[in-house]
């Protein structure tokens, strides 16, 4: 057990001893280590001197990020023997050199896993180690000469790879086929909440064919849209002349629509005849309208109906030089 003189000479022994930690092989040694061996217990004792001290030399800041359950026992014991701060530095500065060196030599977890191909927390406790940290010559030690336990390690890291790899594809399958499923039943729904005229005629007591004429504009009728007119029926489904009478409205509206669009077609047709100088039936019937850029792009695109003019005469009618009148 290890014990420190204070400066008034009183001799304390520590708060506790280094109780060994679930991944040690053994605790720091009750005197400080020799440079030349226990590198373990050099980072431990570095650490614990950082700690009790509060001064993180640079080279060995790394070591605040590692967690070793050896290193708070240590603090404890060195804070209870009252030594001054320059001691501690003191003692800090002759283990500067070789923890520094030492750290270089840590490889971390994830880096550790990578290389042998298992989890940290299956290498045996009895591997030198600081924290989580393996040293790098222990590693390749294993790497080397893989042990039976490494081995039968990736065995079963292989297999619970492959179990959950299959997991995996089958949650992927059993998801694809529960959303295919469900689009059908969507499907399915979509398809039952459409009612036919037959249904709606005998909901409203009209006849099939006037019910027909009034459908809405999707062309068919949804449940909720029937739902809807029971509730707040509109006039024009009250009674049948009602709905003849609406049903009327709709077609005048529907042809007089109809008759303007023709209308309004058929003065476009007749601006691209002119422009294009082709005859009217020549131009199409779903032509648009001739604005600006649609004329550029039937100049570069030339349509069939106004090839012919293209290639002989780029110009249109309206651009070309008219005679002068006397």
């Amino acid at each position: 057990m290890l014990n420190f003189t204070d400066r008034h000479g009183a001799t304390t022994p520590p708060a506790c001893q280094v109780a060994p930690g679930p991944h040690q092989a053994r605790k720091p040694g009750s005197a400080k280590p020799a440079l030349d061996r226990d590198r373990v217990d050099v980072l431990i004792w570095a650490a614990a001197l950082m700690t009790a001290a509060s001064v993180w030399p640079g080279p060995l800041r790394r070591l605040r990020l590692i967690v070793d359950p050896r290193i708070p026992p240590l603090v404890a014991t060195l804070r209870q023997a009252r030594l001054t701060p320059a001691e501690l530095e003191a003692m800090l500065t002759a283990l500067l050199a070789r923890a520094t060196e030492l750290i270089a030599l840590l490889i971390s977890p994830h880096e550790a896993e990578r290389k042998l191909g298992v989890p940290i927390d299956q290498v045996p406790d009895d591997l030198q180690r600081f924290g989580d940290h393996l040293f790098a010559s222990s590693l390749d030690e294993l790497l080397a000469a893989p042990p039976s336990w490494l081995l039968q390690a990736r065995a079963d890291q292989e297999l619970r790879e492959a179990a959950l790899a299959e997991a995996r594809r089958a949650a992927e399958a059993a998801f694809r086929r529960h959303r295919d499923e469900q689009a059908a039943v969507d499907a399915a729904a979509r398809v039952a909440s459409r009612l036919s005229d037959t249904s709606v005629a005998e909901l409203f007591d009209l006849p099939v064919e006037v019910i027909r004429l009034l459908r809405p504009q999707s062309g068919r009728w949804s449940a909720e849209n029937v739902e809807r007119l029971l509730r707040d029926t509109p006039l024009w489904l009250q009674s049948q002349t009602a709905a003849r009478a609406e049903a009327d409205r709709r077609r005048r509206h529907a042809d007089n629509r109809a008759t303007r669009l023709a209308r309004r077609r058929l003065g476009w047709r007749r601006q691209w005849a002119e422009l294009f100088d082709v005859p009217l039936e020549q131009v199409p019937q779903g032509v648009g309208r001739p604005t600006s850029r649609a004329i550029d792009a039937v100049r570069r695109e030339s349509p069939a109906w106004a090839r012919h003019l293209i290639e002989e005469d780029p110009l249109p009618l309206f651009l070309k030089p008219q005679p002068a009148q006397s």
